[in-house]
């Protein structure tokens, strides 16, 4: 357990009791503590003797290593030993409005520069020397040059025209045509995290082996939209059905009338007309109905 900050109570200076200054790093406090720990702890002793002053100093020495070794608690005691705590906080405020607010005379917000020997430098560098070898600019398209003979419009050693984009799954197929291992790309990234999140019960869908279940209660009309529903459909079934049926009769009737006309002004619907075996007459009210041919009676 951490025990309460010297800085509020006996002023000590856990920097000083490590012989350390207060931009010294985790490896130089773990080093330090270390070294002291071996010296004052009363097993490691030459003396054999436990000797009250070292063991408070040992004390002193846990009780500053575990402040200082964790980064929060760190802060936490460089801000309440100093004189003016606020001053610090306004001080790191103005640093984070310089870093993004500031602006350079291209209108560009100030980037800062990599630390030396840091990943992003390194990562920095790497990622130039590859859009290098195709040609691509840092925003992952082809740069323009001199015309060469034969390359059409490619411009060095670009595999596309200029301005057009490069694609990464092309560059690691041209510089390792035989991986060992599998290039994860941000679409790949994208596609697992979209499954990841899809319904499970969906997923299972797909397959040919997923058993359908029947829902026997689709038929009931426990609610009054579902009642509605099957009001709805029913009725447009029957209206949908004779409208169909009308216009066929409609259909039908005007390809017989088309017929009359063909035999001339001595067809007479009135008394009727045999048309294809049947006998059509017109109603005194215009309908028009189909009657089969009478078979004929043999008298004897």
């Amino acid at each position: 357990m951490i025990r309460g900050f010297a800085g509020l109570q006996g002023k000590k200076d856990y920097y000083d009791i490590l012989g350390l200054n207060k931009d010294s790093t985790v490896d130089e406090i773990k080093n330090a503590y270390r070294n002291l720990a071996k010296r004052y702890h009363p097993d490691v002793n030459a003396s054999g003797e436990i000797n009250e002053s070292d063991a408070e100093k040992f004390r002193d020495v846990v009780e500053a290593y575990q402040v200082l070794s964790i980064q929060e608690s760190r802060t936490a005691y460089d801000l309440q030993n100093q004189s003016s705590p606020e001053s610090i906080y306004r001080a790191q405020r103005m640093e984070h409005q310089r870093k993004y607010t500031q602006r350079g005379k291209d209108g560009n917000p100030v980037k800062e520069p990599y630390a030396a020997g840091s990943y992003a430098e390194f990562k920095r560098n790497w990622l130039a020397e590859e859009r290098k070898k195709f040609n691509v600019n840092s925003f992952g398209r082809y740069k323009g040059g001199l015309p060469q003979k034969g390359k059409f419009n490619l411009r060095g050693p670009s595999m596309g025209p200029p301005g057009s984009f490069h694609d990464p799954e092309f560059h690691n197929l041209k510089i390792n045509p035989n991986p060992d291992s599998q290039f994860v790309t941000g679409q790949d990234a994208l596609a697992f995290k979209n499954y990841m999140m899809e319904d499970q019960f969906a997923l299972k869908r797909r397959g040919t082996w997923f058993q359908a279940k029947v829902d026997y209660n689709f038929l009931r009309f426990d609610t009054y939209r579902q009642g509605w529903r099957w009001i709805r459909n029913f009725a447009l079934f029957i209206f949908g059905f004779t409208g169909l049926y009308v216009l066929a009769n409609k259909a039908k009737n005007r390809a017989v009338l088309r017929q009359v006309e063909k035999l001339g002004p001595e067809a007479n619907l009135r008394e009727g007309v045999k048309i294809n075996g049947k006998v059509v007459v017109q109603t005194p009210s215009g309908i028009i109905k189909y009657k089969d041919e009478a078979p004929a009676h043999n008298h004897h």
